[in-house]
């Protein structure tokens, strides 16, 4: 039950919905958008059990550093930290 919790709170809807927020700010087009959501999607190869067993403190640590890194940068043209970002999408 407290894994069902867990995922429902750990912040995939808000990358889900604004990662295309910033990669469109990164001038990616609308494949390239499509592609990275693909990828960050089904890149789930990793057993159940060990994902979350393993990558709850992670998950939290990739949050909270995406957090700052939009809290700064949201409204700039930091590309380094808006890919950097991204970089974080893709370690969640």
């Amino acid at each position: 039950m407290a894994t069902t919790t867990i995922g429902q709170f750990s912040g995939v809807l808000v990358m889900a919905t604004y990662g295309t927020v910033t990669y469109k700010t990164l001038s990616y087009d609308t494949e390239q958008q499509l592609m990275f959501q693909a990828l960050w999607l089904t890149s789930g190869i990793v057993p159940r059990n060990r994902m979350v067993g393993c990558g709850i403190v992670g998950c939290g640590a990739m949050l909270a550093i995406l957090t700052a890194i939009i809290a700064s940068s949201a409204n700039t043209t930091n590309t380094a930290a808006l890919k950097a970002g991204i970089a974080l999408l893709f370690m969640y």
